[in-house]
């Protein structure tokens, strides 16, 4: 799920994403009561935040390596991605490792949350 909500190349507004969770949530629900919401929640933060973080990287190296800066365009949008599934609570002590080994993830978060 989070790889079809969280596009790297596409805007997927937040919107969106948390209708189209809805609508997955209840269906799993309906075709499997024991379905758990909290974890599963969990667990897409964590893939996020894996799958944002192998990403940067991967375009990172693209840019670097391969001479293929294009891929820098997306940069802001998996890195608010990041940010995100860093919000949630399961994440804490990888946000608070972000937060001070890699403070360049974040150093613009207020400049493009305003735009």
């Amino acid at each position: 799920m989070v790889s079809l909500l969280q596009d790297a190349r596409v805007d997927v507004p937040d919107d969106l994403e948390l209708k189209l969770l809805g609508h997955y949530a209840r269906a799993r629900k309906q075709a499997q009561p024991e379905f758990d919401m909290a974890a599963f929640a969990c667990a897409y933060a964590l893939m996020g935040a894996q799958r944002s973080s192998k990403i940067l990287g991967i375009f990172a190296r693209l840019d670097k390596r391969d001479g293929k800066p294009n891929y820098l365009a997306h940069i802001p949008r998996v890195k608010n991605y990041l940010r995100k599934n860093l919000g949630h609570p399961v994440m804490a002590d990888l946000k608070n490792w972000f937060d001070a080994a890699m403070p360049q993830i974040f150093a613009n978060e207020d400049q493009e949350a305003a735009t």
